[in-house]
């Protein structure tokens, strides 16, 4: 009798804990906020730019992981992402562009975007997207304009 009445409450128990292993944390490029008044845009992961201004004001801070990795605290007007580099124009300091290198943790800044662009000179053309740009595309489709990058990345410029 006991037996009858415990095999459903053992199936429900299979059932339930089988469905909680499943549970996949959010992954770091879907829609979310980073609290109650800061709002966050993926570049590439683990690295991204927030803000308090509802899309405007991009930067990130000696607290986020750009800070600690690169060194940096930056407001960011606009971005891009290559295999092994992140490209960022700031109008700090009267305005600067610069190169993260993600494969070793380098940061050079450039005072004229011709110094960039001879620096990258083995892309054919660096487009930067304005981070507001950037972010409400984001926020509506899902999708970051260098998508294609994050998902196919090149074998030779694999980043850990």
């Amino acid at each position: 009798m006991l037996t009858k009445h415990l095999l459903p409450v053992l199936v429900a128990f299979c059932i339930f804990s089988r469905c909680t292993q499943n549970v996949q944390p959010p992954s770091f490029y879907q829609f979310e906020n980073r609290g109650h008044d800061v709002l966050r845009l993926p570049l590439v992961e683990p690295y991204d730019l927030i803000t308090a201004y509802c899309c405007q004001g991009w930067n990130f801070s000696g607290g986020s992981r750009i800070g600690k990795d690169f060194g940096l605290g930056l407001a960011v007007d606009s971005a891009n992402i290559l295999p092994r580099h992140i490209v960022l124009w700031s109008p700090d300091n009267g305005g600067a562009w610069f190169s993260l290198n993600r494969l070793d943790k380098s940061a050079r800044e450039f005072s004229q975007r011709a110094e960039l662009n001879a620096y990258l000179s083995e892309y054919d053309t660096v487009p930067l997207y304005s981070s507001e740009a950037i972010y409400r595309g984001w926020k509506s489709t899902g999708q970051l304009p260098w998508a294609k990058l994050i998902l196919f990345p090149p074998a030779a410029a694999s980043v850990p």
